[in-house]
């Protein structure tokens, strides 16, 4: 994806009420409890690589919703990153209440109807940094929150132990938040892989290659994650890995990329466990999985 450009935004700051004084203080340090797959993307600066993410908060203290949702915490994994507070004021262009938090490469916006709504949400949204208790409560329970999610249904009696284990490998992994999705009446955990670091030349790979030499890497990523986490848990079919290859002709593209081959790989949990022992060979998962290719089923022949 290609960086958003965006203008610059000044913002015309006004008078700081006591009320939102008493809750926060512009170069302190807090925690948000809004996990980053509820934000949303602003643009990312193209000479310092610094990103920007956004949320309208609204609500009551009770019942707070973040971009429309009520069910944010639990959209993905919860931050434990202190961010500090740069800026907080009134836009009188919009009238919305603004607060401002920047840390390494990251810029974070909140935005209130008005000070008053700030002033009453802000208790609920951010911990001092110093605070460890409430930040590891606030990280149990947002876990908590997606477990509820994940583990329903078949998944539903999986031990607490195994859910958190189960979870802290899809956090190391998976650069999504974690999902479980049916597919041909199975039920897979859904991780997402990316495009990994390399770029493929298209001189010397075609796509069937490409393919070939990224499935390579993607059942190995498995084979670790199944050992991180202790293996499937009973209810869940498979994993399906998500993942890309990227690639360009390097000769007359010296920079970009002329394209990506999406991937997407359901792999059946036995055999996975299986692997991971060394009791079958990756050609033999391979063989066991549905391979898509941009939605076409392929047959892949590791190692070409």
């Amino acid at each position: 994806m290609k960086p958003i450009r965006f203008a610059c935004v000044v913002l015309l700051l006004v008078g700081l009420s006591s009320s939102i004084n008493a809750e926060l203080a512009r170069g302190q340090r807090y925690v948000i409890r809004v996990p980053s797959a509820a934000l949303q993307f602003g643009g990312s600066s193209l000479w310092n690589g610094t990103v920007t993410y956004s949320a309208t908060i609204d609500g009551t203290a009770d019942a707070i919703t973040v971009n429309g949702a009520s069910d944010w915490l639990s959209k993905g994994f919860p931050n434990d990153q202190a961010l500090t507070l740069q800026k907080m004021g009134t836009d009188r262009k919009t009238g919305q209440y603004e607060l401002e938090f920047g840390g390494d490469k990251t810029v974070i916006k909140l935005r209130f109807a008005n000070e008053t709504t700030a002033a009453t949400l802000v208790p609920r949204l951010m911990i001092a940094a110093t605070n460890t208790a409430e930040i590891a409560a606030h990280m149990t329970a947002a876990n908590a929150a997606i477990a509820v999610k994940i583990f329903a249904g078949p998944l539903s009696s999986t031990p607490v132990e195994r859910q958190n284990r189960f979870l802290s490998a899809v956090r190391t992994f998976s650069k999504t938040p974690p999902a479980v999705e049916e597919y041909k009446g199975k039920r897979y955990l859904v991780i997402h892989l990316g495009a990994g670091e390399y770029v493929y030349n298209t001189l010397q790979m075609n796509q069937t290659k490409r393919v070939s030499q990224r499935m390579a890497d993607v059942l190995g990523a498995i084979k670790s994650f199944d050992k991180a986490a202790g293996g499937c848990p009973e209810g869940l079919d498979g994993i399906k890995a998500a993942a890309q290859a990227t690639y360009r002709d390097f000769v007359t593209n010296k920079y970009g990329i002329d394209g990506v081959d999406e991937i997407q790989a359901y792999v059946p949990c036995p055999l996975i466990h299986q692997f991971a022992e060394a009791d079958i060979t990756s050609q033999a998962l391979a063989n066991a999985s549905i391979i898509l290719v941009a939605g076409d089923r392929v047959e892949v022949t590791l190692n070409q």
